[in-house]
């Protein structure tokens, strides 16, 4: 398994990788450095069901809960005693959401314009490509329209898609299945260690990536 530090060119996957036929991509962390703003969101959306609750910091937050799903965090958060259990998660998640969507994400730091050439080589290339998030999908396509990405990916599967969010291997079976590449001939970037199982789990050629970091 390889880890990249750096966002690396189509040449440099391809000489570890010659056999290649397709590419799946994690979003928030991997094609958006989107955690930090993620735990942000998550923070103020709990501080306002608890506001006299001392939470953590929204770094320590990414740090708990980076590559989980939301419906986790909510139901961790209750378990915790954070929150009161009377609180609903479609409540949650609806005003989480609104924060996410309210935060600046126009900025290089959020979206390197080395991944954009590095998606633009995939596609030019005429690889199979896809995105395979545990975002919901309002946010997901938001983000990716916010940056004229949309159009590159074959195929979107987002927390919605599957019964089953990462780290189960059933978002990534999917994204496989849907670009129509077996596992073992698709290249998946992960940045979470619940991505990453999910790729692993469905077998495919899964590179750990710490480039926003």
């Amino acid at each position: 398994m390889r880890t990249w530090e750096t966002i690396p060119t189509l040449q440099e996957v391809l000489r570890l990788h010659p056999d290649v036929e397709g590419f799946l991509f994690d979003m928030d962390g991997t094609i958006f450095n989107s955690e930090p703003l993620h735990a942000q969101a998550v923070r103020e959306a709990l501080i306002e069901l608890n506001p006299s609750f001392e939470f953590p910091s929204a770094k320590k937050l990414d740090h708990m809960y980076r590559g989980t799903f939301d419906s986790f965090v909510f139901e961790d958060t209750i378990k915790r005693g954070w929150i009161p259990e009377t609180s609903t998660l479609d409540k949650f998640l609806k005003r989480k959401n609104e924060i996410l969507l309210a935060l600046d994400t126009r900025t290089d730091e959020f979206f390197s314009p080395r991944m954009k050439s590095f998606l633009n080589e995939i596609v030019s290339s005429e690889f199979r490509i896809g995105l395979v998030t545990n975002s919901e999908k309002v946010v997901t396509y938001e983000h990716l329209s916010q940056h004229s990405l949309k159009s590159l990916f074959e195929v979107i599967v987002t927390r919605e898609s599957t019964e089953t969010p990462k780290p189960h291997p059933a978002p990534y079976l999917l994204g496989c299945k849907s670009i129509g590449v077996a596992p073992e001939k698709t290249i998946v970037f992960e940045d979470s260690e619940a991505g990453y199982q999910s790729a692993k789990d469905a077998g495919t050629l899964v590179q750990k990536v710490t480039w926003y970091e």
